[in-house]
């Protein structure tokens, strides 16, 4: 593991070049960082500049002294001096990590938490400071934060809405424990709650949407197992979320922002058979294929229309539904204008293999529409990125699994060495690649992982 050391420590052989070895701040600040370097200390979350430092060795870094004169301005009601140093704090904590860092070893969170309790006069700013701080650093908060922010929560305020749903968003960011608590304090419903009363307010819909979807993210590397499904179903029947997104959508239509927003949150939502079936009933299908129709030429809103379409194909009903409403064309026309952009290859892609999986009438559709040309042209393009070449190579496994005769169009193109290629650049397409080269009837060297002799995996 590598060793840390406190910014007092750093701060004091900085100070210990100047004076010993009368280098000026620059150079000491340099050698500094060599040596502790030299060492394998990381110095990832410590403040590195001379800003700071003083001819009298007073090395007070200023978000230090801003969290000092708070606790002493709160005492006085000094509201003016104080909204001053939290803008200190603030600005210091938005640097970066290491000043976020800084700013909580020495009390800043406990200190903006008092300024919530009762400081009506500066509540925006404290929040604003408080979504600063707590970016990169959910730890910081606690049960009387997480109290205070749903309670403030339910303000009518748009202004407070935004910054409460800014600071829950960064607690809840690879930080399971967090969502876990607050969910079980009634977050879902106080977020679908304040995103019904601020439905006309694009800011504040955008900001709940993306509350909403870190809820179901699993993206804490801390616990070996997650609740974003169950978080993503309370968000859906508890809540009502899907019908009120898709009642969103209609309404934000021509804001093309706004509407990435909700279909990318949809698309997070429809993890169960009966959601995707839902959408559909709903008449979201028919919304979305329209909206890819007409704005085939956002790339961001493409994206996340195609990341819907993968989501609810999870549903043969819905598969069926996509492909009879022209969605084949429409999926292979939006990815061929936007292949330059691997996010927008590999959401193809992916939709492609869940809509043509064990569907043989459904793989005709896609190959009479060229999607060979669209998939092999994203391999060519992406070949450094692991993302695409892996759904790359499950879209043609699906495509010829069952087809084998889908298999010419793709080697004629190139597509075996483009596979042998992926397999030996990115060790997480080595499953996918071997089965796209199998069922393409090329020679694979396949490994029997199992004997089935009872001494375990075996390679």
């Amino acid at each position: 593991m590598a060793k840390v050391i406190s910014q007092e420590t750093f701060d004091g052989v900085v100070q210990e070049n100047v004076e010993e070895f009368e280098m000026s701040l620059e150079d000491a600040l340099s050698e500094a960082i060599s040596q502790f370097e030299a060492q394998g200390v990381n110095l990832a979350n410590i403040v590195k500049d001379v800003s700071h430092f003083s001819a009298t060795g007073d090395n007070k870094h200023a978000v230090i002294m801003a969290v000092e004169k708070i606790n002493i301005l709160i005492r006085g009601d000094d509201f003016d001096g104080v909204s001053a140093e939290l803008r200190v704090i603030k600005e210091e904590c938005d640097r970066d990590l290491a000043h976020r860092c800084l700013a909580a070893k020495h009390g800043a969170y406990i200190s903006l938490i008092q300024c919530l309790k009762g400081q009506k006069q500066i509540l925006l700013v404290t929040l604003d400071a408080l979504a600063s701080l707590t970016n990169g650093q959910p730890d910081v908060l606690t049960d009387e934060g997480v109290d205070l922010l749903l309670d403030l929560l339910q303000s009518s305020d748009p202004e407070i809405i935004a910054m409460v749903t800014k600071v829950i968003i960064h607690v809840c960011t690879k930080h399971e424990t967090n969502r876990q608590t607050l969910v079980s304090k009634d977050l879902i419903t106080l977020l679908v709650s304040a995103l019904e009363r601020n439905k006309t307010d694009g800011r504040n819909v955008k900001l709940i949407c993306c509350a909403l979807r870190t809820l179901t993210l699993d993206d804490d590397v801390r616990v070996p197992f997650g609740k974003s499904h169950d978080h993503a179903k309370l968000i859906v029947t508890e809540a009502g979320a899907l019908k009120k997104l898709l009642n969103l959508s209609a309404d934000y239509s021509a804001d093309k922002a706004v509407l990435s927003e909700l279909f990318g949150t949809i698309s997070c939502l429809v993890v169960r058979n009966e959601f995707c079936q839902e959408i559909m009933d709903l008449g979201g299908l028919h919304f979305v294929l329209s909206t890819l129709e007409s704005s085939m030429s956002h790339q961001g809103l493409v994206k996340q229309i195609l990341g819907v379409l993968k989501a609810i194909s999870g549903n043969d009903q819905v598969k069926v539904a996509i492909v009879a409403q022209n969605g084949a064309p429409l999926i292979v026309t939006a990815t061929d204008k936007h292949i330059k952009q691997a996010s927008v290859a590999e959401m193809s892609c992916s939709a492609v293999a869940s809509i043509v999986l064990r569907n043989p009438a459904h793989c005709k559709v896609f190959m009479e529409c060229q999607v060979a040309d669209v998939i092999v042209k994203a391999m060519q393009l992406h070949a450094d990125k692991s993302g695409v070449q892996k759904k790359a190579c499950m879209a043609v496994r699906n495509l010829v699994a069952r087809s084998r005769e889908y298999s010419d169009a793709f080697l004629v193109l190139g597509v075996e060495d483009l596979i042998r290629e992926a397999i030996r650049r990115h060790e997480d397409c080595q499953d996918e690649g071997k089965a796209a080269l199998r069922d393409l009837d090329l020679k694979v060297n396949l490994i029997e992982r199992w004997t089935g002799q009872g001494q375990g995996i075996t390679y």
